[in-house]
């Protein structure tokens, strides 16, 4: 039986020149350090591993810290939640733009009263929807200036956040189950 993949997403690496990671470097430590079946899809911190012997999420975070000097967060996901994520999502298929439409994956699910207390017209004509540890994010003209960011929705839900295009979420399940 071939072990499942795991997913680790890692928050705002390789992104406007900072938190500089690079992906086979990283590849290179995680198998040092006992990750088995890694790989990397682009260079914005996507990672895929089949199995570690310790917490993995706490040991891929001391590896970028260690060897790189960057303090990101790690947010994992089986291969199945990716899928679930991709099933799930509220908005039509057809009103879909992959380049718009981010998925953005929490470290927790929030507390419930914490997610009613969410401002919905915060950022018009944006729209959210938060389902369980997974928030969908229409960016109708661009997420550049939405104020529905990965920080604000850290703050309002008190757990941490990473977000990825739909276009993006689509490559991964497809590495993740291939």
């Amino acid at each position: 039986m071939t072990t499942p993949t795991t997913v680790a997403l890692l928050r705002a690496v390789n992104v406007g020149g900072r938190n500089k990671v690079p992906m086979k470097a990283l590849r290179d430590h995680m198998v040092v350090a006992g990750f088995t079946g890694v790989q990397t899809l682009l260079a914005s911190g996507n990672v895929f591993f089949q199995d570690h012997p310790d917490d993995p999420a706490a040991s891929l975070s001391r590896i970028i810290q260690d060897h790189f000097g960057c303090r990101v967060p790690v947010v994992l996901r089986s291969a199945d939640a990716i899928a679930r994520a991709i099933e799930r999502c509220p908005y039509p298929a057809e009103e879909r733009n992959p380049k718009l439409l981010h998925v953005g994956f929490c470290t927790s699910v929030p507390d419930p009263a914490l997610v009613d207390r969410l401002d919905p017209d915060r950022s018009p004509p944006d729209q959210y929807t938060v389902d369980g540890d997974t928030i969908y994010v229409d960016y109708a003209d661009g997420s550049a200036r939405s104020k529905l960011s990965a920080h604000w929705f850290d703050k309002q839900l008190g757990c941490t956040t990473t977000f990825r295009n739909w276009r993006t979420l689509g490559k991964i399940l497809a590495r993740a189950r291939g």
